[in-house]
Order: structure tokens, then C-alpha cells, then sequence
């Protein structure tokens, strides 16, 4: 009876689990879903930025070949003339239809492009032109408005001319016809872009680019959405309808009322609704509904089909795994005492208790494991230490070994090798514990006990380096120490202790010199003894101001590298701050080594001060502090001076530089390589000076000179094109016409007449 209750209380368990993580996986399904359906609705809204962006760009080169038409002289002179053009005036017309014609294959997607003149009756098309516009309108030309009459030729004008001065630059006909190639087209519900031009209220002339409907339709909406969907295009400033697309049922208010989904006759759109301020538009679009959920069709079809198969999943993991959870639970029942199980018949089993003792079990061991690996570590790390002392630190490798053993590079240090002639060596355990005890009490640095061999012990001290770098507190510590284990435990005590300033590799010969005190001390079996090198006098000391020493300082000036210049300055100051009897008997040495590196410095640099000024002659009572004080203020002195006349080659240089270019401009062949050679400096540092110094490339800045110059011959002098071309150095009057009217916007002819110089001869130049 127990067994069959186990049975289901894991079978309602499991379903109760499973089923809830079917149903989540049914919302993410249904999440999907809606994503899905954000994704359709996201890409037509993309495509509306893309395609209005296109529209955009078009736009732009309307504007652009506007401009262009504006700035032709036939063009002008057209737009300018008052009532009949004269006979001599012909070819202007002509010459404006063919520049229109050439320069509207740049407006792409644009059907056709005519201009209308407010003071005369000329036409001007891409195509055709003509005299007499009103003759030419009914005929070849016939635009039919949505409200407006527009039979006429000067009520066309007089219309359009009017939507101009009201800053209305889209018009919305209802159809136009017109003769294009030698045969008549027309086109339904166009829009005619008039772009703005001047300032003035009222217009010489008007540009009218006709855009399709169907362009515009199809830049917007996306190809399969063409047949089903709607589109609106208004204008925001006056409510006039531009374009309409499609069936479109509901009013401007209830579209905007209801940005997500509206019914339109039989049909379910979704609204898309964007404001377009730069173009004035408000574009209305309608995604129909049923063409999304077709997209969504086979992910409805496959979540159908997932909550069938789903549930059956779930009911058969169900069984699967509370028959195999029940089954491994029986067997750990019957592994269990009959006492427990008879325990058990009363009481309402629960199996979390059981697997909770067990685990509790599991973590025990862990733990245990933990202390046996901190344990191994530790000891690893001893042997680490004790091999890189005895054997000595030679490689950049064990270098980074030792630092992590000893969590960080003691600065001062020293190595106490403690050998015991204890009578009893059952207590030799106890007693290396009793000597790391005390150390922890009385001695505040770090320290490693490293080494315990069969009667020695090696200890790594670190010296206090806000105090001089001596062992006389280590000598007084173990001093102690013996004292006290000799009363307690009967022993006998030979130290050795060694200290060889900061650098770690000498670690190995203060574990030499410490063991070979220790040996000297064999005769003296019966009494304590301590034997101590100090640095002070120490033979194997290596004094600090070496030769690598002053060299890396050397390289450091010459090469201005100021902060690391002081900062061995700094590491200098600091060690000889906690050894003053060193820098006692070696301060006159260390400041002659390092006065004469700074000698050498400034004279190699061809310094014009008197370096006495900087560092003046020893000085037996000047004070620790003065001295290296003196050496810092002459590491920002030779810094500074590098810089400054670093600062005043550039000026000199460049100056140089442009004195040769406005001596030698005249040369065609004037070129980088031909001024790097006369400079003395390759033509890739002459790149980068002189960008660096004008903000200008070589050749940019050689070309300001020449446009420049010709700029003067210009105001000044009655010369041809050709002569001030030589005069320039452009080599030909093609290249020196196309740099000058690129560098100024204008040609040299129009720039002349705007200065007023006598152009005569520059005018029969060009004329030839």
C-alpha cells in the first residue's frame, strides 16, 4: 500500500512539472507568434523608410539639376527676357533645350520634366522647345487638375506660379498628357515637383518634374503587398490628398485613432502611419491582415501540431520517469535495516531526509578533500621555496615562482638557517611549531618557514622597509627565541643569518653565507650561538649605482624619457633612504656617477646654459634630501630643454620648407621627393611634417600656393590662361582651368570680370 502512494505521489509530481513546462514552451510559442507577426509589419515599415529615403534622394537631384540649369548662361538669359526673345537670341533657346536634355538623364525615374517663364512665352522640355507656349499647351502638352481648370496655357501658368508663392512645392494632377519621343503618353494621377530656387516672391521661372504614381507606390510597399494594400499620402501643411493608393474607406481621424488594426470595407488592414517633416508629407499605409496571417499560417499549423504531440510527450515522460524514480527508490528501501523499514510503516514516507543524510555525507568528504589539497598545496609551495633558495633564482620563470610562493618581491630581506642539537628529536616537531608561534608574535613582517630538515630550519625573512636595512632586529629576535626553547626544551641553537639587499637572485648566496656560519659553529655543542651578516658590511653586496645602472639612466636623458628617468631616480632614493651608512661612504661616488651621466647628456644634446647652473660641485655637507632633489630638478631641466628645442627645428624647418615651395611653384615638375632632397629628410617624414605642421597634404598645400598666384595674376595682369598656367606651374592650361575652378567654384574667366581686371585677352584665349 506504502509502495503504491510512492508510486503516485511521483507520478502527480512529474505531470504536474512537465505540464508546467509544456505550457511555458506554448506561451514562447505564441510569443514567437506575435513576434513573428512584428517581424512582417517591421519589414514593410522598412521598406517605407527605404523607399521614402530613395524618394529623398531623387529629390535632391532634382534640386541639383535644377541648379545646374540655373547656372547655364543661355538658361539665364532666358529666365531674365521680358516678352518676345530677338532673333539673334535662337540658339539660346536651343542651347538651354539641349542642356536640359543632356543633364536629365541624371534625374532617374522622372517621366518628364518641362519649365515654364514668368515674363515671356517660351516652353522649355527635355524634348521639345518652344516660342509660344500658349500655342504649344493644347496641342503637346495638357495638364488636368483635381479641382482646378487647367485648359489653358496662362491659367496653367498663372496656377502653378501661385502654388509656387505659397511654398507649395508638390501639385497633385489628376492626369497629364504630353509628347515624349515622337509619341504621346500620358500619365494618371502624377505629382509635379516644383523645387524652391530663390528667396524671391516672385519666381523668374519655374522647374516641374512629373513623379509617377507607380514609382511612388512601388519605392513604399513592398512587391507583394502592391495588389492588397492602401496608400495615402498627404500634405501636413495644407490637407492636400498628393496620392491615393488602393481602397481606403476610413477618414483622415479615425486612421490616426487607430494605429494598429482598422476594418475598411471587407478588408483588415494594419496601419502604419509616418510623418515626413523634411518633405512635408504624411504617409498612411495599410498592411491587410489576411496577407499576414498567411505568413503566419505554417507556424499556427506547426503549434497545433506541437500541443497534440506535446501532451502525449508529456503524459509519456511522465510515466517513463516516475517508474524509473519509483524503481531506483525500491532498491534503496530494501538496502536499508528492516529496523528503519519497520520505523518507516507508521509514518508517511518522505525520501528527501534519506538523500539529505547522504548528501551531508558527500559534503563531509569534500570538505575533507579540500583540507587534504589546501594541505598538498602548501607543501608544494615549501618545496618550491626551499629548492629556488638553495639552488638560487637564475631564470625570469623562477623569478615569477618565487614572487607567487611569497604572494609579492620583498624589497629587503634576509635568510636565517637555525640548526638544533636537541637530545630529544621526539619533541623536534613541536618545537619547529613553537619557533613559527613566536615569529607570528614578535616579528610584524612577513616570513616563510621553507625548510625543516632532519635538525634545521630555514626561514625567509622580510626586512620592515620604513627602517634601515639591517639585521640587527633579526639578530635581537633570535637572540630571544633561543633563550626561551633552550629553557623549555633542553636544546642547543647554531643561527646563521644573512641579508644582501633587494635583489632576489642573491637569495642563493645569503642561504651560502647563512649555512656556512652555521657549519663554522660545530665545535660549540653545548652553548647557543648567532652568527650575522649584515649588508653593511657584507662582501658579496653589490653596490646599486652599477654601470647597467648608469646606463639605462644615459639611454633614458637621451631619449627624454622623463618618467623613467625619475623613477629610477626614486627606486635610488628609496634604497639608499633605508641603508644612510651606505650612502655615507659611497655619496661623494654617487653623485660625481650621476653628475658626469648628466654631463654627458647635455653635451650630447648641445645644450647653450652652463650646466653648472643645473648641478654644481660636491659638496661634502649637502644633505641626503638635497642631493636627489638636485638630480630630479636636472631630469625636468634636460626634459624641458629636449622639448623646446625640439619645438624651435620644427619652426626652422618649416619655415625652410615654404620658403623653397613659393621660390619654386613656377616648376611643373616640382614634386616631394625633388623638397625632400633639397631639405635633407626622406619623403615620408616630409609627408607627415608637413601635415602635421599645416593640417594640409604636400600636394593640397602645394596647390593652395599655385591657385594662390594665379588668384594675383588675376586681379592684377591682363593674361591668358595659358600664360598664367606657365607662370603657376600647372604645366598645362586644362589642369590649371580644372584646379582653379575646383579650388574657387568658379572658371578664371568669371573670377576676373567679379575683380573687374581688363579681361581681353583672357577672353580671346578662351574663345580660342
Amino acid at each position: 500500500m506504502r509502495e503504491r502512494k510512492i508510486l503516485f505521489h511521483y507520478v502527480i509530481r512529474y505531470f504536474l512539472g512537465f505540464l508546467t513546462a509544456f505550457f511555458c514552451s506554448v506561451l514562447v510559442a505564441q510569443m514567437a507568434t506575435e513576434i513573428l507577426k512584428e517581424d512582417v509589419v517591421e519589414r514593410s515599415t522598412i521598406k517605407m523608410e527605404q523607399g521614402v529615403q530613395n524618394i529623398r534622394s531623387l529629390l535632391t537631384k532634382l534640386e541639383l539639376v535644377d541648379q545646374m540649369l540655373s547656372r547655364n548662361p543661355s538658361f539665364a538669359m532666358l529666365a531674365q527676357q521680358t516678352g518676345e526673345i530677338a532673333r539673334n537670341k535662337v540658339t539660346k533657346l536651343k542651347d538651354a533645350n539641349q542642356l536640359l536634355s543632356e543633364i536629365s538623364f541624371a534625374a532617374d525615374n522622372i517621366p518628364y520634366i518641362f519649365v515654364l517663364f514668368a515674363d515671356n512665352n517660351m516652353y522649355l522640355s527635355g524634348s521639345q522647345c518652344s516660342f509660344r507656349f500658349t500655342d504649344y499647351y493644347p496641342k503637346f502638352l495638357t495638364l488636368i487638375g483635381k479641382e482646378q481648370s487647367l485648359a489653358e496655357a496662362e491659367r496653367l501658368k498663372s496656377y502653378l506660379f501661385a502654388r509656387y508663392q505659397s511654398r507649395d512645392n508638390f501639385v497633385a494632377l489628376k492626369s497629364i498628357s504630353f509628347w515624349y519621343g515622337n509619341k504621346r503618353q500620358q500619365l494618371n494621377e502624377p505629382l509635379l515637383y516644383m523645387p524652391r530656387h530663390g528667396a524671391g516672391a516672385q519666381p523668374s521661372y519655374l522647374s516641374c518634374f512629373l513623379l509617377d504614381k507607380e514609382y511612388l507606390v512601388k519605392q513604399i510597399l513592398t512587391t507583394e503587398l502592391q495588389e492588397d494594400a492602401y496608400l495615402r499620402i498627404e500634405d501636413e501643411k495644407n490637407g492636400e490628398l498628393l496620392l491615393e493608393y488602393g481602397k481606403f474607406e476610413q477618414n483622415r481621424t479615425e486612421a490616426k485613432a487607430l494605429p494598429e488594426e482598422i476594418e475598411s470595407g471587407n478588408s483588415e488592414y494594419h496601419i502604419i502611419v509616418k510623418n515626413q517633416e523634411d518633405l512635408g508629407w504624411e504617409i498612411t499605409a495599410g498592411l491587410p491582415l489576411s496577407f499576414i496571417y498567411e505568413q503566419l499560417k505554417p507556424v499556427r499549423q506547426l503549434l497545433y501540431f506541437y500541443l497534440i504531440v506535446g501532451m502525449a510527450v508529456v503524459i509519456l515522460l511522465t510515466i517513463t520517469f516516475s517508474l524509473q524514480r519509483y524503481r531506483k527508490l525500491k532498491q534503496l528501501l530494501f538496502s536499508l535495516p528492516s529496523a528503519d523499514l519497520a520505523e518507516g510503516k507508521e509514518k508517511a514516507f518522505d525520501e528527501y531526509p534519506l538523500l539529505l543524510s547522504r548528501i551531508v555525507n558527500l559534503k563531509n568528504q569534500g570538505n575533507r578533500y579540500r583540507q587534504d589539497s589546501e594541505q598538498l598545496i602548501r607543501q608544494n609551495e615549501v618545496i618550491l621555496l626551499e629548492h629556488l633558495i638553495i639552488s638560487g633564482i637564475k631564470t625570469p620563470a623562477e623569478r615569477r615562482v618565487f614572487e607567487k610562493c611569497f604572494q609579492r618581491q620583498p624589497e629587503f630581506f634576509c635568510v636565517v638557517i637555525v640548526r638544533i642539537e636537541d637530545k630529544n628529536i621526539l619533541s623536534y616537531e613541536q618545537l619547529s611549531m613553537d619557533m613559527s608561534v613566536f615569529l607570528e608574535a614578535h616579528y610584524s613582517e612577513k616570513f616563510a618557514n621553507v625548510y625543516s630538515g632532519v635538525n634545521d630550519e630555514l626561514f625567509l625573512m622580510e626586512v620592515d622597509r620604513s627602517k634601515e636595512a639591517n639585521t640587527q632586529e633579526i639578530y635581537e629576535l633570535f637572540k630571544e627565541l633561543t633563550l626561551q626553547l633552550t629553557a623549555r626544551y633542553d636544546a642547543v641553537f647554531h643561527v646563521g643569518i644573512s641579508a644582501i639587499g633587494t635583489d632576489i637572485a642573491n637569495i642563493h648566496k645569503c642561504y651560502e653565507q647563512a649555512k656556512q656560519m652555521v657549519q663554522a659553529q660545530y665545535l660549540y655543542t653545548n652553548e647557543n650561538m648567532i652568527k650575522a651578516y649584515d649588508i653593511s658590511f657584507n662582501s658579496a653586496f653589490k653596490n646599486p649605482v652599477n654601470p647597467d645602472f648608469l646606463n639605462h639612466l644615459y639611454n633614458y636623458l637621451i631619449g627624454g624619457q622623463r618618467e623613467e628617468a625619475l623613477r629610477s631616480i626614486f627606486q635610488l632614493e628609496r634604497y639608499y633612504a633605508q641603508t644612510p651608512y651606505l650612502f655615507e661612504t659611497q655619496k661623494q661616488q654617487l653623485y660625481y656617477s650621476i653628475r658626469n651621466i648628466f654631463f654627458s647628456a647635455w653635451l650630447a644634446l648641445n645644450a647653450s646654459s652652463d650646466f653648472a647652473e643645473i648641478m654644481a660641485e660636491f659638496d661634502s655637507e649637502i644633505p641626503f634630501r638635497a642631493i636627489f632633489d638636485s638630480f630630479k630638478q636636472a631630469v625636468c631641466e634636460l626634459s624641458d630643454f629636449m622639448n623646446q628645442n625640439r619645438k624651435s627645428q620644427n619652426q626652422d624647418l618649416k619655415n625652410k620648407i615654404i620658403q623653397y615651395l613659393h621660390e619654386n611653384y613656377q616648376n611643373p615638375s616640382l614634386s616631394a621627393y625633388i623638397v625632400s632632397h633639397a631639405m635633407g629628410i626622406s619623403e615620408k617624414y616630409l609627408f607627415q611634417f608637413i601635415k602635421e605642421q599645416t593640417g594640409k597634404t604636400f600636394a593640397a598645400y602645394l596647390l593652395d600656393i599655385r591657385i594662390a598666384k594665379a588668384r594675383e595674376y588675376l586681379k592684377t595682369k591682363a593674361l591668358s590662361n595659358e600664360k598664367i598656367a606657365e607662370l603657376t606651374g600647372f604645366g598645362s592650361v586644362n589642369t590649371f582651368y580644372r584646379n582653379f575652378k575646383a579650388q574657387t567654384g568658379v572658371s578664371p574667366k568669371l573670377y576676373q570680370e567679379s575683380v573687374g581686371a581688363n579681361s581681353d585677352d583672357l577672353i580671346v584665349s578662351e574663345e580660342k
